[in-house]
C-alpha cells in the first residue's frame, strides 16, 4: 500500500477503515480491495 501513496503510519490498531472490492472466486473469507479510505483520505489500490 506505501507504492499506492498510503504511508505505513497512516493505519493504526483500533481506526476505522473503509474498503471497496469484490469477493474472493474461490475464497469465500478473502476479497481483493480497490480502494481504502482511512479519515479523509482515499487509496486506489489498481
Amino acid at each position: 500500500m506505501t507504492r499506492r501513496g498510503l504511508p505505513e503510519d497512516s493505519v493504526r490498531v483500533g481506526q476505522s477503515a473503509r474498503l471497496y472490492g469484490y469477493p474472493h472466486r474461490e475464497h469465500a473469507d478473502e476479497m481483493r480491495a480497490e480502494r481504502i479510505t482511512i479519515g479523509e483520505r482515499t487509496t486506489e489500490l489498481r
